[in-house]
């Protein structure tokens, strides 16, 4: 194939750029009502719950494992992620893991996929701030 064939691929960060003000969205602080609620079992309420995004990465890092099973399992971190933050990229991200890993990796993978998304949305607040303050 010619190169003047191929298809010219966009690059994965023009494709999911996200303004300040949706970052700024994702990151905000949700009302109790909206938190997301840990539980490690039916019922079996785990005496932790989240209002953001940096407050539900904090929480992954100390939360009962099975905590984190049961709502990975239920899908229930992608539908609060989605629904709530508004976070589609994350939710996807989220997705994206095997069913198949459990406990501590599981843990892991999805402490590592949520603190890489938060830098993100950070450094757009951050810049957006910076411009503020030149302009």
């Amino acid at each position: 194939m010619r190169r003047d064939q191929m298809k010219t691929a966009k690059p994965k960060e023009a494709e999911a750029r996200i303004d300040p003000e949706t970052s700024a969205k994702i990151l905000r602080i949700v009302s109790i009502n909206n938190a997301f609620y840990f539980y490690k079992d039916i019922g079996q309420y785990a005496d932790r719950y989240s209002t953001s995004l940096s407050d539900f990465s904090n929480a992954l890092q100390t939360i009962d494992v099975r905590s984190i099973e049961f709502h990975f399992d239920g899908g229930d971190f992608v539908s609060w992620i989605r629904g709530t933050l508004e976070d589609t990229e994350l939710a996807n991200q989220i997705e994206k893991i095997s069913k198949n890993t459990k406990g501590e990796e599981l843990r892991k993978t999805l402490y590592q996929i949520v603190e890489a998304r938060l830098t993100k949305l950070k450094k757009i607040q951050a810049s957006e701030e910076s411009y503020i303050e030149r302009g």
